[in-house]
């Protein structure tokens, strides 16, 4: 029987069968009734896969190495295996860094290793194909970033957008100030290996969020929160319109400012449509002492015009806080979007209202409870990755969002927590890499190159 005459069940059921990363995506160009086909696959998998992280049915899997994963300590010099090309194209420990998905690669870019005796900072780029489960570093040409961490990278078809950053020595309470803050903005090209600075920003930023809009031929980047170079919390939304030239390259043709009073960083920016942004929590200074710094829960909308020149912020509801029996995401800045909802693998901890020094609640602020203290098995499972989900679904129509409680949390095959690291979504499944973890026997925050792959499991667990 012939492929074209097969009943269109039969079809699904054997495209089914296929890779989400890159043979679905071919499959789907062969003609109109097989991207039908396909698309309603890709939904269905994604469906389940959010059907099944409700439940908690995680597994996770370390990948992306060679040989054991655990150094090799107490064994003889002689019995240790050879390094090979494989290990030194693992990227180095990092934290503060960031990653993107394209074609069948996550690529890695920047950040920093933070050690007792100061920090070092990347501005290498490395790429894992998620096919051949190998990684690779990228041999790049053109003029790259110099090298810092806390930048902020989008995507905007087969270039890579990395905007601001900074670059610190010492540590002071919670938050590093920063010695030098960039606000240039470079280009990197996928497919032709390619870097290059297409511009600057208005203001210096890092800890912020960027995200690409495209509506009636215009483009344009938007960027969000963050600390300014002279680490005050940034009061506006720069938007910066892009043009292409004729070999494809971008560049800022000009650059504007929006008021925006929400000050935040750490928060999360989903794009809704190609003219509205979802803006979520975040941390903002303390009031009543500049030096401390609070979780916010709030969120809001920014919507633009047909333009793409000016904004309106509307603030939205939002439900669900108790669904996780007073346990909030250390961060959460760093997702993965599964259709209309933001998964969050993150260190949990217990938050209570902020009170001003009358006793009065500041609408919004949180801070650490550190009076509420785990009990039973959260003494055991506090120091695992637990699982948040924030669902915006309809949000332009009930302007609320909602967290949706999960049922085994943290999930039962979670490995130990870190924090800083970067979670992306391939196909089907999401990977996790890097960030600071503690180590088990010196106590002492260390940052890592660990990659995790997630799947859900498809039935029952016992």
């Amino acid at each position: 029987m012939e492929v074209s005459c097969m009943p269109e069940e039969l079809l699904e059921h054997i495209l089914s069968y296929l890779s989400v990363v890159r043979e679905l995506q071919t499959a789907a160009q062969v003609c109109q009734l097989w991207r039908k086909i396909c698309v309603s696959i890709f939904r269905h998998k994604h469906n389940s896969f959010l059907e099944q992280a409700l439940k908690g049915n995680f597994v996770w899997r370390q990948c992306g190495r060679t040989g054991p994963a655990r150094s090799n300590h107490f064994v003889a010099k002689h019995m240790k295996p050879r390094i090979s090309a494989q290990r030194l194209s693992i990227p180095a420990p990092r934290s503060f860094h960031h990653a993107a998905f394209h074609g069948q690669s996550i690529y890695v870019y920047g950040g920093e290793n933070n050690e007792t005796t100061g920090s070092s900072y990347f501005n290498d780029m490395f790429k894992f194909d998620v096919l051949s489960q190998m990684w690779e570093k990228v041999s790049t040409s053109g003029t790259p970033p110099t090298p810092r961490s806390k930048v902020s990278v989008t995507r905007l078809r087969d270039t890579l957008i990395v905007s601001g950053g900074c670059v610190s020595a010492r540590m002071r309470s919670s938050i590093r100030p920063a010695e030098i803050v960039h606000q240039d903005v470079h280009f990197y090209n996928i497919e032709k290996r390619l870097w290059y600075k297409g511009g600057t920003l208005l203001t210096s930023r890092f800890y912020h969020e960027s995200i690409c809009l495209e509506n009636s031929g215009r483009i344009t980047l938007v960027l969000t929160g963050g600390l300014t170079s002279t680490v005050e919390m940034s009061d506006s939304v720069e938007v910066c319109d892009l043009k292409m030239d004729c070999d494809g390259f971008f560049s800022i043709s000009e650059c504007r400012k929006i008021p925006f009073p929400r000050q935040r960083m750490f928060h999360s920016q989903a794009k809704i449509n190609e003219r509205t942004l979802l803006v979520y929590g975040g941390m903002n200074q303390d009031p009543e002492n500049l030096s401390d710094h609070l979780i916010r829960t709030d969120a809001c909308l920014i919507k633009f015009d047909e333009s793409l020149s000016n904004c309106e912020l509307v603030d939205i509801a939002v439900h669900g806080s108790d669904a996780y029996n007073g346990l909030y995401p250390a961060f959460v800045s760093d997702f993965a979007r599964v259709k209309d909802s933001l998964i969050f693998f993150q260190r949990s901890g217990y938050i209570k209202q902020k009170l001003s020094s009358d006793g009065r609640p500041y609408p919004n602020f949180y801070q650490a409870d550190t009076e509420r203290k785990p009990t039973g098995d959260e003494i055991y499972r506090q120091d695992y990755y637990h699982t948040f989900i924030l669902n915006f679904e309809g949000v332009l129509e009930n302007t609320s969002v909602s967290w949706l409680p999960v049922t085994k949390n943290p999930p039962l095959l979670a490995p130990r927590y870190s924090v800083f690291h970067r979670t992306v979504l391939v196909g089907d499944c999401i990977y996790v890499f890097g960030g600071t973890v503690l180590d088990q026997r010196t106590k002492v925050p260390k940052s890592s190159n660990n990659l995790y792959k997630i799947n859900v499991r498809r039935g029952n667990l016992r």
